[in-house]
């Protein structure tokens, strides 16, 4: 099954007529998302909002081995798709013997339910384990909000708010406000929920409750 697998995948990618771009959602993006629970250090994005464009990706998990090839983990975008497979561009891998490093495509087959087979060439394929997911590409060109951690003083966090439009910040709209942790775990900035779970001189873990309004 996997020869057969793999011989389709690869008869497909022979025909350049029949790749397309991947779906691609354009639209106002939040990141993170609301629910997602996230930790981010003094000076670091707590919460961006934007006009972006959202694609599938590839999570993998853990390095892996394929063929004579270990897939490092991470999350790649799609950059092509047919009805045999999706293309991932960028993923970065390495020779299990020599240890040279490559950066190159890796190929989905996504016809049959439950196979995991991905492809780096015609001839290197093997099953990994993997998730599809999407990944977000904030567009520079576009108005975009922002809230970022400045620290702690006792009971009390600092949250700066930015505002840009394209590569340009505007200063007229950069604030930075105090919250009281005694008051409330619940903070916010122009519709933006964020519940503080802890907070110290260098970093802070929240969870995301609402984006901005």
């Amino acid at each position: 099954m996997k020869t057969t697998t793999a011989a389709l995948v690869l008869a497909c990618l022979a025909l350049a007529s029949c790749r397309s771009a991947p779906t691609t959602s354009f639209g106002s993006y939040t990141f993170p998302e609301n629910g997602v629970t996230a930790t981010e250090e003094i000076g670091e994005p707590m919460l961006t909002q934007a006009t972006g464009m959202s694609r599938p990706a590839i999570v993998i998990p853990t390095d892996q081995k394929v063929g004579d090839f270990v897939v490092h983990a991470g999350k790649y975008t799609a950059t092509s798709q047919t009805r045999e497979y999706i293309r991932f561009s960028r993923v970065n891998f390495h020779n299990a013997t020599t240890q040279h490093p490559h950066n190159g495509n890796l190929h989905v087959y996504t016809r049959h339910n439950g196979t995991r087979t991905v492809c780096l060439s015609r001839s290197v394929c093997g099953d990994i384990d993997y998730s599809i997911d999407r990944t977000t590409q904030f567009s520079a060109n576009h108005f975009q909000q922002t809230l970022i951690y400045s620290g702690k003083i006792g009971n009390r966090i600092t949250i700066g708010y930015r505002e840009s439009s394209g590569s340009m910040a505007r200063p007229a709209f950069s604030n930075d406000v105090s919250y009281d942790l005694s008051e409330s775990r619940i903070v916010g900035y122009k519709g933006a929920r964020l519940e503080v779970i802890d907070a110290t001189n260098t970093e802070i873990t929240y969870k995301v409750l609402n984006g901005f309004k």
